[in-house]
């Protein structure tokens, strides 16, 4: 009994410290997204906080779906994001990296205010002889389809 009790205190022991060390080596926490508001031309901002651990770490990536916003000092959280690449997704995905470590990164998701916007809504113009080209040959399509019907 006394040796399972001890391998299980080491077990947990591990796990403790393992976790521990793993945490320390990454020294970023979880992101804090606040003040999040949609503004003109279907963009939106948000700020974005969070706490690192690791006094080496001087700049963080942001990454907003996939692609780089930009490089930024630490000393400058909290952070003004300006989103004005609208996805049209309801969540967007955000990815904080330390740029010495890629393997050191933490992710949240911002919901996007403007997620029912319309925006750049383009239309192309067909001149009205087309149209009615377009036109004569449906009129001519469904009266053959009527004659041999009658037929």
């Amino acid at each position: 009994m006394k040796k399972y009790f001890k391998l299980l205190v080491l077990l947990i022991l591990t796990f403790v410290i393992n976790k521990g060390i793993l945490t320390a080596e990454c020294g970023l926490n979880e992101p804090i997204i606040s003040e999040v508001k949609c503004i003109e031309n279907a963009s939106y901002e948000f700020t974005l906080n969070f706490a690192v651990q690791d006094t080496m770490i001087d700049s963080i990536e942001i990454y907003i779906n996939e692609l780089k916003y930009g490089k930024f000092s630490v000393n400058d959280l909290p952070l003004k994001i300006f989103q004005n690449k609208f996805s049209g997704n309801i969540t967007d995905k955000i990815k904080i990296t330390d740029p010495s470590k890629p393997d050191c990164f933490v992710t949240t998701k911002v919901e996007n205010p403007c997620s029912c916007a319309i925006f750049d809504f383009k239309y192309a113009k067909t001149s009205v002889q087309i149209q009615h080209s377009i036109l004569y040959l449906i009129f001519t399509i469904l009266r053959q389809v009527i004659v041999l019907i009658l037929l």
